[in-house]
């Protein structure tokens, strides 16, 4: 290997470290970090290495790593008995949770917030709606744990095509 082979490859492993940060800090993007970092050698290599056919792997996966992390805490928020308004207020919570004032502990806070907000307004009682906010937190964790799972499998898929 080139010195500058080498320095490729280091910087893509960093950004694919700063990508399963990602996959637990909110805001930044830890499965298509992963996906960036084996693409920066690819590129670098003319995809001669880590081919199409990886990439493509590496893409789907990203893809779902982040449309299930969007979805594991409405999916814990329903399972822990959350009404249609309480689901749409948070994800109206996780949406304004995106903007600078509220980030990074928006992404987490506000579809908590914006699911008891609608427990509320339907009226449930208090148990019911703490239960369903306590649904939404377990969901953001479950996809916490999702994301990184999907991280360290990207990670080892692009490993064994290195080694090849």
């Amino acid at each position: 290997m080139r010195w500058l082979e080498i320095l490729v490859l280091v910087v893509s492993f960093l950004v694919m470290f700063v990508g399963v940060i990602g996959a637990i800090v909110p805001m930044i993007p830890g499965p298509p970090l992963v996906l960036a970092g084996a693409f920066i050698y690819a590129a670098s290599t003319k995809f001669s290495v880590i081919g199409w056919k990886v990439l493509l792997l590496l893409a789907v996966l990203a893809t779902v790593g982040v449309a299930l992390d969007y979805a594991a805490w409405a999916f814990g928020a329903k399972k822990m008995g959350a009404s249609r308004l309480g689901l749409w207020l948070g994800v109206l919570g996780l949406v304004v949770g995106l903007f600078p004032p509220f980030l990074p502990w928006g992404i987490i806070v506000g579809p908590l917030v914006g699911v008891g907000i609608g427990e509320a307004i339907a009226k449930r009682k208090a148990v019911p709606a703490v239960k369903a906010s306590a649904g939404s937190l377990a969901g953001v964790l479950l996809g916490v744990f999702i994301k990184l799972f999907i991280c360290f499998l990207m990670i080892g898929i692009f490993i064994i095509a290195l080694v090849r």
